[in-house]
């Protein structure tokens, strides 16, 4: 199965068959496994930094060291290459040279995974294992507030929020509470009293009165960005990464470092950390150092977070240890994972580049079962350049396929309510409970047309058409024979028999859910969910039909039924009738409080 592909492959390598589409591959020490055969598109995956970066085309390029690639070959099948970071401990990755692909590792085994299959299989997939405050809308303080931020700044920040009917239930207290030098080294555990000086738990307690539920408060894995400026009480040591020295806890006094400070954010009322710089451990020049340091600290986060309850956000991790980490916990349930690296407010290309990448290294980071932070955003820019006012929108319609958390980071007094009010209804993010998948898996961020993505549940699906381009785009949809889909900002309606189709400008989108139809006797009947929200689908609990009644359990929002063939005969909600407005064929109802709704046809 390997020489289909890697006809010059070397015969001394172990293959272990995993399923029936899928071999081990490994060996002792780096080997060569020559050029793939018959490639007619790829999509790769290379580290940039702390990050991942997808990368694709007809051709490869030299000197590129990848974590995995799938390719499809020019008789239709595909090919799944994925380096192994579990096996022996390989961590493993794939180097594009000129006279073929080597697979290197930084330890004395080389290991990749390999499939071959007819048809697109992707990337193993887990199931998403979320912790159930992502499900609540979130705030976080780095853009608004940045270093500046305090107690006063914070409830400030919230107090606005709610002031744009949109209060918060999470609030993310970013860097810039801690006590540093001036090279950007902690000085202590505990938050500087000059801004929040009752510590957290005054910031947490003022908080929770205005309706926060949870509170995080941002931390670097080694404590601050360069390190510690001492030991604080701590054993230490001396890293060497990058051609620096960091002084850090040491393997054994990383534990004691951990129970300090998560017994002390649980004392003060913090409910989770922000857990950022996740790469530096991977940067480690030494590799006895780096195992050690590595094993240690997860060891210690983990232990400490468990046993002090505090929930972790897992942030510029995306390198082979914790990919390993990740790996051998498949069955944990797990904070959010982020997913891409930052963009800029006023470059226009970072947005459209950061919202490619979390969709595309969604594709990838799937297999590790944790919900994928597509990160924070604005909903409103006080200076915008030309163009930068549509990037709002253009991440909150990403976001709601994401099926990650949903965080803004507004500048006291500059929100978008109804931006915020499409993707929240009554505190709650609008997410999914899968992944994202796209259209086209090998498609290029620079090719000139429109990414397409999608997510569902059991009541249906939203397609998201998202135009990254500098050009306007059309498009022909398709509704598949017994659904029926509606357009979020055409407002179209079209089912089996109907035409549709959609423009989308340069950096705008449109979303499009498509439903089931059900019949009551003769009557067709579609549930939309809530129509003004991006994510309306994920707003409704259930959706049953009994005899000739309609039962619908949602969240608060407008309520669109598709109801072509007439009205009910009767609405209600307990012994309160119904009041139904129809827009063509859709009926809008109302819904005030998360309730059932009864429809009797």
């Amino acid at each position: 199965m390997l020489s289909d592909i890697f006809p010059n492959a070397p015969q001394h390598i172990n293959q272990e068959q995993v399923d029936n589409n899928t071999i081990l591959v490994w060996a002792n020490g780096e080997f060569k496994i020559g050029f793939p055969a018959n490639i007619r598109r790829f999509l790769a995956y290379t580290r940039n930094g702390p990050w991942l970066k997808p990368f694709c085309g007809p051709k490869m390029e030299d000197g590129r060291d990848m974590s995995a690639v799938i390719m499809e070959t020019n008789d239709g099948r595909h090919v799944v290459i994925n380096a192994e970071w579990s096996f022996n401990s390989s961590e493993s990755h794939i180097r594009m040279e000129g006279d073929g692909w080597k697979i290197v590792t930084q330890t004395q085994v080389a290991s990749f995974y390999f499939t071959l299959s007819e048809e697109f299989m992707g990337f193993r997939t887990e199931a998403v294992h979320c912790e159930p405050w992502v499900n609540d809308f979130g705030y976080c303080t780095w853009n608004s507030l940045g270093v500046d931020v305090d107690h006063q700044g914070v409830v400030k920040a919230v107090d606005s929020l709610a002031q744009a009917s949109a209060p918060p239930r999470v609030v993310i207290i970013d860097d810039g509470w801690q006590v540093i030098s001036q090279d950007r080294r902690l000085e202590s555990v505990f938050p500087r009293k000059d801004k929040f000086p009752q510590g957290f738990r005054g910031v947490v307690d003022d908080l929770k009165s205005r309706g926060v539920d949870k509170v995080f408060v941002w931390s670097s894995i080694i404590g601050y960005w360069e390190g510690f400026a001492n030991d604080l009480g701590f054993a230490t040591c001396t890293i060497p990464r990058n051609g620096n020295q960091y002084l850090v806890p040491s393997p054994e006094g990383v534990y004691n470092y951990y129970e300090t400070f998560f017994s002390y954010l649980s004392d003060q009322g913090v409910y989770g950390v922000k857990l950022d710089t996740l790469n530096v451990l991977d940067d480690i020049s030494d590799q006895g150092i780096r195992r050690a340091i590595q094993d240690s600290y997860m060891k210690a986060v983990e232990y400490s977070s468990n046993k002090y309850r505090i929930k972790v956000i897992w942030s510029m991790g995306m390198v082979p240890y914790i990919f390993d980490w990740f790996a051998k916990r498949p069955e944990t349930t797990k904070g959010p994972f982020r997913n891409s690296d930052d963009f800029f407010p006023q470059i226009i290309d970072s947005h459209f580049w950061h919202n490619y990448c979390n969709i595309y290294n969604s594709q990838f980071t799937r297999q590790f079962g944790h919900s994928l932070d597509f990160d924070m955003f604005q909903t409103k820019f006080t200076d915008p350049s030309p163009g930068a006012e549509k990037m709002p929108w253009l991440h909150a319609a990403t976001r709601a396929i994401s099926g990650g958390p949903i965080y803004i980071t507004d500048y006291i007094g500059a929100h978008d309510p109804d931006l915020i009010n499409c993707l929240v209804s009554d505190g709650k993010a609008l997410r999914f409970p899968n992944y994202p998948t796209v259209e086209d898996p090998y498609q290029c961020f620079d090719d000139d047309r429109l990414v397409v993505a999608h997510n569902q549940n059991r009541f249906g699906r939203l397609s998201a058409y998202l135009n990254f381009t500098k050009n306007p785009h059309s498009r022909n949809i398709e509704v598949p024979s017994g659904y029926v889909s509606r357009a979020w900002k055409a407002k179209w309606v079209a089912d089996r028999d109907g035409k549709a189709s959609i423009d989308v400008q340069s950096g705008e989108w449109e979303l499009i859910s498509t439903v089931k139809i059900a019949t009551i006797g003769n009557k067709r009947i579609g549930c939309f969910g809530l129509i003004d929200k991006f994510a309306g689908l994920a707003a409704l609990n259930s959706v049953q039909i009994t005899d000739n009644c309609l039962e619908i359990s949602c969240l608060p929002g407008s309520l669109g039924l598709y109801l072509p063939d007439g009205p009910p005969e009767k609405a209600a909600v307990g012994n309160d009738l119904l009041d139904i407005k129809f827009d063509g064929v859709i009926a809008n109802v109302d819904v005030k409080s998360e309730q059932t709704l009864r429809f009797w046809f």
